[in-house]
């Protein structure tokens, strides 16, 4: 992955999969539910078609979780510094009783 930012949005700080062939797999972005969408759906899994936005437990459709998640990530990853590459290995540690 790479700290880069979203095309659409150069203001918006995401993370951008690197070296992957398929065009569909590379657009898949980790980035925040940005305050430039529909406010109606602001903050929901509704405005994320094709990219993953953390949130913080618990609280997943609270005002600014998504943001804050991602400050959080950033903070892990030693802070933004556009270009830079990371790897990153995903777990799932949610407990069976918040999975649904």
């Amino acid at each position: 992955m790479e700290h880069s930012t979203l095309s659409q949005y150069p203001d918006v700080k995401c993370l951008r999969p690197v070296g992957l062939s398929d065009p569909k797999q590379a657009a898949c972005l980790i980035h925040p539910i940005t305050d430039h969408v529909n406010v109606k759906y602001r903050d929901s899994a509704e405005v994320l078609a094709g990219c993953i936005a953390p949130f913080l437990m618990w609280l997943p459709e609270a005002p600014g979780s998504s943001k804050a998640a991602m400050e959080m990530l950033w903070k892990w990853l030693g802070g933004y510094a556009k270009g830079k590459q990371v790897s990153l290995r995903i777990i799932n540690d949610v407990p069976a009783s918040a999975q649904g």
